[in-house]
C-alpha cells in the first residue's frame, strides 16, 4: 500500500463522528477556533506590553497551530490529519515542560541540556507510538477513545500551575482581563520569568 493511501486511511474514534464526510464532527471542529483566537489575544497583549520573548512567541504560535491541526483532524479524520492534530499538541507540551523546568534565573546550561534531552525523548516516544499504531483507534479499548494519551500532559500542567501558585511565581490578577502584571504573559501559560 502506498504511503499516501496509508495517510488517507480514515480514523473514527469519537462518538460525535456520524460518517466519513467533512462536517461529521461539527462541534469538535468548530470549537478549535478558540485556539487561534486566544493565540491572537495573547500576541496582541504581549506586543502592547513590550518585547516578546522567543519562548512566548513559539508557545503562542503552537497554540494557534493546535487549533488548526485539531480542526483538520476533526474534519478530514484520517492518518495525516491525526498527525496535524497531535504534533503541535505534543510540541507545545514538550516546550512548555522544558520552559517550566529551565526558566528560573541561574539555571545551569548542563541542566537545560539534560532537560531538553529527556523531554525530547519522551515527546519522540509518544510520536513513535502513534506512528506504530499503539495510540490509535485500533488499540483504543478505553472509554476515553484514545484521548488518554493526553493524561500526562494534564497532570504536568496541574503540577506546574500548583507549583507556580504555591511559590507565588505568577503575579496577582490586574486589569480588565485579569492578566498578571508581568511584562510578558508567561503567567498565562503558568510559566514564570520567560
Amino acid at each position: 500500500m502506498a504511503i499516501w493511501q496509508v495517510l488517507n486511511n480514515p480514523v473514527d474514534i469519537y462518538c460525535e463522528r456520524l460518517d466519513a464526510s467533512f462536517w461529521s464532527e461539527p462541534l469538535n471542529a468548530l470549537s478549535n477556533a478558540a485556539f487561534p483566537l486566544v493565540a491572537l489575544l495573547i500576541w496582541r497583549v504581549m506586543r502592547a506590553r513590550g518585547p516578546i520573548s522567543g519562548m512566548n512567541t513559539v508557545l503562542t504560535g503552537l497554540c494557534a497551530l493546535i487549533g488548526l491541526g485539531s480542526f483538520l483532524f476533526h474534519t478530514f479524520a484520517n492518518r495525516w490529519s491525526e498527525w496535524a492534530d497531535t504534533v503541535p499538541i505534543w510540541s507545545f507540551v514538550g516546550l512548555y515542560v522544558y520552559a517550566a523546568l529551565t526558566t528560573e534565573r541561574g539555571t545551569s546550561r548542563r541542566y537545560k541540556v539534560i532537560a531538553a534531552i529527556l523531554i525530547s525523548s519522551v515527546t519522540l516516544t509518544v510520536l513513535f507510538l502513534m506512528a506504530t499504531g499503539e495510540t490509535t483507534d485500533a488499540n483504543a479499548a478505553d472509554p476515553l477513545n484514545g484521548t488518554g494519551q493526553y493524561a500526562p500532559a494534564l497532570i504536568a500542567l496541574l503540577i506546574f500551575a500548583a507549583a507556580s501558585w504555591r511559590l507565588r511565581l505568577v503575579a496577582p490578577a490586574a486589569g480588565p482581563l485579569g492578566l498578571g502584571r508581568r511584562r510578558d504573559l508567561s503567567c498565562l501559560y503558568g510559566i514564570p520569568y520567560l
